[in-house]
């Protein structure tokens, strides 16, 4: 996947969209003013290891941090917590600066 020319200040997330019944969740993205939009879903099941997946097999969510990581290796840890953060009902104040 080829982005456009990233730096801390442009990769935010603007928004999430999660449904605890059907365990989707929609991420959206911005960087370099354009939208990206990213399904997933959340496997959380009391008593096992909680994780987010791809909805089908291109896993574009998973392509799309590891892209970022050439400019911050911490990424994946920033994306993390404000995910379960956000699905664990605590507050997420939008947009979310992605890379720090």
């Amino acid at each position: 996947m080829k982005l456009p020319c990233l730096n801390k200040n442009n990769v935010q997330i603007t928004r999430i969209d999660y449904d605890s019944d059907t365990k989707k969740i929609i991420f959206y993205f911005l960087h370099a003013n354009e939208e990206k939009i990213l399904p997933a879903i959340v496997n959380n099941e009391e008593g096992k290891v909680k994780f987010i997946s791809a909805i089908d097999e291109s896993d574009e969510l998973f392509n799309f941090l590891m892209s970022l990581m050439i400019i911050d290796s911490q990424v994946t840890k920033n994306f993390n917590r404000v995910a379960w953060n956000y699905i664990e009902g605590r507050e997420v104040i939008f947009p979310v600066q992605l890379i720090s």
